[in-house]
């Protein structure tokens, strides 16, 4: 049977949704111990400022198995335009401190349009050695009463970067031009961060340009709605 886990985003302010994530195997991991020829392959989730969340150690194997199940409550959909998913696959090490095999960024967004799931085998990429095999995730967002409260926010603006609007959509009317800009300094432009491995750099960075287009994304959506629009259908 699977496991589950419960983590709040927000204690003070009430629930409008929740993120479900079921873990549930990987295929094709690297070999991290050359004695064994195998890995010791655990999985870690991080969502903003929630307590990280972490699967069992599947020992010895490259095609491990954990189907766990993990819930994160979240009050401000903030947090859920701005904040991507962060899922890093470990290697567990007795002598020394554990190896990164690989990681998955997920954005979110999708789910605050309509009530579906993410699912599906997802690669696990390492910054340095590239592809290093695939996570298979079912990631679902529940709305508090069923009702999902983002429909009227920006969270709920769709945008194309299309021509003419998409099959089985009608332009009724254009409302104008929408405009926004965003900017953050370099995570790893002080000194002091020269001391950081260059996976963890390369990772800031990653990290810092998915934040920047979430908050980008939902900025510009609340001009849309603003304008009486509810998508854009270009952007550059």
């Amino acid at each position: 049977g699977s496991r589950r886990e419960r983590v709040r985003c927000d204690a003070l302010l009430p629930m409008p949704a929740v993120i479900k994530i079921r873990v549930c195997s990987a295929r094709n991991l690297p070999v991290m111990d050359r004695t064994t020829e195998l890995t010791d392959a655990y999985i870690t989730l991080q969502f903003a400022d929630a307590p990280q969340l972490r699967t069992h150690v599947a020992r010895r194997t490259l095609n491990p198995l954990w189907n766990r199940e993990f819930r994160i409550e979240v009050a401000d959909d903030n947090e859920l335009q701005d904040h991507p998913l962060q899922i890093r696959c470990w290697d567990k090490d007795i002598m020394s401190s554990d190896d990164e095999i690989g990681a998955v960024t997920v954005d979110l967004n999708p789910l605050l349009l309509q009530p579906t799931q993410l699912s599906g085998w997802y690669p696990l990429y390492d910054t340095l050695r590239g592809f290093c095999g695939e996570l298979s995730l079912v990631i679902k967002m529940d709305f508090i009463g069923d009702v999902n409260p983002f429909k009227e926010s920006g969270a709920g603006v769709q945008f194309f970067s299309l021509a003419a609007p998409p099959a089985g959509m009608r332009l009724a009317s254009v409302q104008g031009l929408v405009e926004e800009l965003i900017s953050a300094p370099d995570p790893e432009h002080h000194w002091v961060d020269s001391f950081r491995t260059a996976r963890l750099s390369n990772e800031r960075r990653q990290l810092l340009l998915a934040e920047l287009s979430g908050k980008l994304r939902r900025q510009m959506g609340s001009k849309v709605l603003e304008a009486g629009g509810n998508a854009v259908l270009s952007f550059c």
